[in-house]
C-alpha cells in the first residue's frame, strides 16, 4: 500500500510557472540575480538596457530630424524598444534625410555666396 493513502491526503499541488521564482544571469559578472533588478547586486552593473526615454522610437526620431542628425544612429540601434526592421528603416530614414539636408544646405550657401560675390562687385 501506497503512504499516502494511510493518511488520505494528496501530494502538495505543483506551483504553477508565475509563481516559481524566476532566475537570471548578471551581463557582466555571470552571477544569478532576479529579473527585475536593474542593476546586479554584485557588480553593479546595468540589465536592463534601451528602457530610458531616448530610446523611445518617436524621440528618437525627433532627435534625429531637429537635433542630432546621423548622431542619432546609436540610439536607434542600442534601442531595445525597435526591432530589426525598425532599425533599418530609421538608419535608412535618418541617412536620406541628412543627405537631403546637406545637400540643400550646399545649394542655399552656394546660392548666398553668389550673391554677396555679387554685391560686392558692385561696390
Amino acid at each position: 500500500m501506497d503512504g499516502n493513502t494511510s493518511t488520505g491526503s494528496s501530494p502538495p499541488p505543483v506551483p504553477s510557472a508565475a509563481a516559481r521564482p524566476r532566475i537570471a544571469l548578471c551581463r557582466k559578472c555571470g552571477r544569478h540575480i532576479d529579473p527585475a533588478f536593474a542593476y546586479c547586486p554584485y557588480c553593479g552593473n546595468r540589465q536592463k538596457l534601451g528602457l530610458a526615454w531616448y530610446h523611445d522610437p518617436v524621440w528618437v526620431a525627433i532627435l534625429a530630424l531637429f537635433v542630432l542628425g546621423p548622431f542619432a544612429l546609436p540610439l536607434v540601434w542600442y534601442s531595445a524598444r525597435m526591432n530589426r526592421a525598425m532599425k533599418f528603416a530609421y538608419t535608412a530614414g535618418i541617412l536620406v534625410y541628412t543627405v537631403f539636408t546637406v545637400y540643400y544646405s550646399f545649394q542655399v550657401l552656394s546660392y548666398e555666396l553668389g550673391v554677396l560675390s555679387d554685391l560686392t562687385g558692385l561696390l
